[in-house]
């Protein structure tokens, strides 16, 4: 090869390293302790006030007799201070609330990856109570709809660079952490993806920062750290959580707890990144079922972390109780009364972690939080950002009280699902308009669409105003719509054209309750169904 060959090769070489070394996965990086460390090597009052108040954590912890008392749930209300300095930076409202359903997801035990947990520590799996609510109060009772906007001259900034929590210095002013979470979003340096504060941090920097590109799993993000685990993890800092390894620098405890302090979490000598396969042994844990990899308080990728064990989420629950009680009685979570028009959707009932067929019936809750009736509710929703579906909702919410329904059946596909649901309308908050899911079909699941045939849902309907119809035919049709009493008299008839897959309503206001048939007679198609109509 002449030298000057061999130099061209050289020199693509080079190239495609240069072009492909930025597509190569960073590993997470949390400087939680690193900022602990920095803190109090030169402050060893302030490390001593730490080693107190985890102290009194753990008193409490052994004080706890019984594992059967009845823990009730404890909302934590959520402001989100977003720092950007450019216009991508500045996150949208959907990320937003898109990172506080994964961590209701996380801390409830109903997120996609909860059952991929190796069925040897399936029995850890754990509702931790906590719940987490974008802040409806500012702290001095005004409306908030639980975010910050704030353009900052910083380009990006270090885990140890306390501008992030001043107004005059290009960050934003903590709100009370005696009444809110706060979580500021910004770009870091030196890949760090976040950082929390431990109980007992001062005041003006107590809460969590986290990356913009990490925060939530949709919009602005970049994988493997694009499904919202940054958050779930720095969280489990703030409630007082270690790494699951201990951060003791590889050293091995005969008694687990004296490494990440939790007891039914094994030994672990270090991190671990990636997705490891299972069982995944080290120098701690030698033999199967070896590391706990797919803990929230590892590193591994977002996808393949999973849960927190029963333990983990008793110390969280007491961290609650002994050292931010406060934020039990935050006003922040309440809603205010003088709002005349605000709905939200409170909450996706189905699905969630595992939906049994392909085709499924969506099921959500909405809120009324206002002061005026609402009916005629434009509803949208989407199966992995697809074509939307549309569904109006013709029920009246009263003031202040919710309404389950159920939206037309949708499709998912095998594998991992993002279940995202919008209401079109305008309100005072516009945050909560929007609600994400994250569910599984297995291999298993029942590939149940059918292309022949109608649906009618609910059925029986019970205290509803409207019954829902999706057609399953193959072919655009012309039809009659028609709508009996039990005896066969004509109540409604309706002709219009009808396409595969068309969802519709019928309202049944003013009729009695009873038997009826529904019936379609299209110029292919020709089927009937019953249901039964029972208002309240």
């Amino acid at each position: 090869m002449s030298f000057r060959l061999f130099l061209r090769v050289v020199c693509y070489s080079l190239l495609l390293q240069t072009i492909f070394l930025p597509l190569q996965a960073q590993n997470r990086k949390c400087e939680t302790i690193g900022l602990q460390k920095w803190m109090t090597d030169s402050n060893l009052k302030l490390k001593t006030h730490y080693q107190e108040i985890d102290s009194l954590i753990q008193q409490s912890l052994n004080s706890q007799k019984s594992t059967s008392i009845v823990t009730p749930v404890l909302i934590i209300p959520v402001i989100v201070h977003v720092l950007y300095h450019n216009i991508a930076e500045n996150i949208s409202n959907e990320q937003i609330k898109s990172q506080i359903d994964v961590l209701n997801e996380d801390y409830t035990a109903i997120n996609s990856t909860i059952i991929d947990v190796p069925s040897v520590w399936q029995n850890l799996i754990n509702d931790s109570k906590i719940r987490f609510q974008l802040a409806k109060q500012d702290p001095l009772g005004n409306f908030s709809d639980g975010i910050t906007r704030t353009l900052t001259s910083k380009v990006e900034f270090a885990y140890n660079d306390t501008s992030i929590f001043f107004d005059s210095a290009g960050g934003k002013n903590a709100w009370p952490d005696s009444s809110y979470l706060n979580i500021w979003v910004c770009s870091l340096k030196d890949n760090v993806l976040g950082f929390a504060a431990l109980p007992g941090t001062s005041p003006f920097r107590d809460g969590i920062v986290i990356i913009n590109s990490a925060f939530g799993r949709i919009g602005l993000l970049k994988k493997p750290y694009n499904l919202g685990r940054t958050t779930t993890h720095e969280i489990g800092h703030w409630l007082s959580m270690r790494h699951i390894w201990g951060d003791d620098n590889g050293a091995c405890n005969p008694d687990p707890a004296q490494g990440d302090g939790i007891a039914d979490t094994p030994d672990q000598g270090d991190s671990h990144f990636r997705c490891p396969g299972f069982p995944s042994l080290d120098n701690c844990s030698t033999v199967s079922p070896g590391v706990m990899y797919m803990n929230y308080m590892d590193y591994t990728d977002d996808k393949c972390m999973m849960f927190f064990t029963v333990d983990q989420t008793k110390k969280m629950y007491t961290t609650l109780d002994v050292a931010r009680s406060s934020i039990k009685n935050s006003n922040g979570k309440i809603s205010l009364n003088s709002i005349n028009k605000e709905l939200s959707i409170d909450s996706i009932l189905s699905p969630v972690t595992l939906a049994g067929n392909r085709c499924f019936i969506p099921i959500i809750r909405l809120a009324n939080e206002g002061n005026i009736p609402l009916s005629n509710i434009p509803v949208r929703y989407s199966i992995n950002s697809g074509i939307e579906k549309t569904y109006t909702c013709l029920d009246t919410i009263a003031p202040h009280s919710n309404l389950t329904i159920q939206l037309p059946s949708i499709s998912g596909i095998f594998g991992e699902n993002l279940f995202e649901v919008r209401i079109a309308i305008t309100d005072s908050n516009s945050v909560n308009n929007y609600a994400s899911s994250s569910f599984k079909l297995n291999s298993t699941s029942i590939a149940n669409c059918e292309n022949s045939g109608i649906e009618i849902f609910p059925n029986p309907l019970i205290g509803g105003n409207s019954i829902n119809v999706k057609t399953k035919f193959s072919e655009s049709q012309k039809s009659s719509l028609r709508l009996f009493n039990s005896v066969g008299q004509l109540i409604f008839e309706k002709v219009q054209n009808i396409n595969p897959g068309d969802t519709f309503t019928i309202s049944l206001i003013g009729m009695s309750a009873g038997v009826y048939i529904f019936q379609f007679d299209g110029n292919v198609n020709t089927e009937s169904v019953k249901f039964i109509y029972l208002p309240q």
